[in-house]
């Protein structure tokens, strides 16, 4: 499952990340969730299920919220991108922290050996937002520390390092939402992260 914002709806990292698995020969793997969306990213075919909202506020979700979509679709594993938007309102990052335990919590009552891939926020500079150049990098300090402290043996959290080596001006459209190129990055970064999951 894909749990994200506007990054997951509005760019093609979710079909390249598809087509590199496949290419790769792991072809055991299904993508959940109760939204189909994306653009066609020149991978025609791919599966597009996820379950990501644009404009999403992680610090808003309730309890309930995140029961109905795990439920209704229990995922193995879940890749996590969101947390940009409760900046872009100016939300502190110890204020969105508490929904990302509760995204744990709600999805462990589903499936008690889910795996969470938690992602370091993409870099964010936008002009009605100067301090998310700042921002950005400490809710990705608090990322790294948070899923330390929660993953467990039998459901592993691991945050996955979108932020470094990618630059707002050569890989995004508007300094926010990722072009091809950062697309590939980030597809990259996801790749890596999976690939030890599968079994031959």
């Amino acid at each position: 499952m894909v749990l994200g914002s506007s990054n997951e709806i509005r760019t093609c990292w979710r079909a390249f990340l598809w087509e590199k698995l496949r290419a790769a020969g792991v072809t055991n793997f299904d993508f959940v969730g109760s939204q189909q969306d994306g653009p066609d990213c020149g991978v025609p075919g791919y599966d597009r299920h996820d379950e990501s909202r644009s404009g999403t506020v992680v610090s808003d979700i309730a309890v309930e919220e995140f029961a109905r979509r795990f439920g209704a679709n229990p995922p193995d594993v879940v890749l996590v991108h969101f947390g940009g938007a409760d900046l872009l309102r100016g939300i502190e990052a110890e204020v969105v922290m508490p929904g990302y335990t509760l995204m744990v919590t709600e999805a462990r009552k589903i499936n008690p050996e889910v795996i969470f891939l938690v992602a370091e926020h993409t870099p964010m500079e936008p002009a009605n937002c100067p301090r998310c150049a700042m921002t950005v990098p400490e809710l990705n300090a608090a990322i790294v520390a948070w899923a330390k402290e929660i993953s467990a043996p039998q459901s592993l959290v691991l945050s996955v390092d979108l932020f470094t080596g990618v630059d707002v001006a050569a890989d995004t459209t508007d300094r926010v939402h990722l072009n091809n190129a950062g697309s590939r990055k980030v597809a990259d970064r996801f790749f890596e992260a999976l690939l030890p999951l599968f079994k031959p």
